[in-house]
């Protein structure tokens, strides 16, 4: 009997994210097919239609500046536990910092560029940093 207790929150969550994915794809909103790819340094585009190619889709705008911060937040704290406890130093702890690290990077990444598109309204310029 505990053990469906302790399943449900985890069987609502399944149930939310089946139900937004039926729903994004019924309304078709994100679509991310290959046809969608741009090489930037072997485009013969102008730099304006580049720019218009590259804006995020105001969905993906609001979810990175909103949970953004949140995921900040966790990778700040796993790194600071590691410096924190010297037990996590061991075996699996450097991997796991390593990888926090890096989605601190990626993190930052996705807030800067999304804020930019939120702001400008156009994405990332064809010689810029994020193209």
């Amino acid at each position: 009997m505990r053990r469906s207790v302790k399943m449900r929150p985890m069987i609502s969550w399944m149930y939310l994210l089946f139900i937004s994915s039926l729903i994004s794809c019924a309304y078709c909103s994100l679509d991310y097919s290959s046809d969608y790819l741009l090489d930037c340094s072997e485009s013969a585009l102008p730099h304006e239609d580049i720019s218009e190619i590259l804006i995020i889709r105001p969905i993906d705008r609001w979810v990175f500046l909103i949970l953004g911060p949140f995921a900040i937040m966790s990778t700040l704290f796993i790194i600071f536990t590691f410096i924190k406890y010297p037990t996590t130093r061991k075996q699996p702890g450097d991997i796991i910092l390593a990888i926090s690290i890096s989605d601190l990077i990626m993190c930052l990444h996705w807030i800067i560029s999304s804020g930019y598109a939120v702001i400008y309204g156009v994405g990332p310029d064809q010689d810029g940093a994020f193209c």
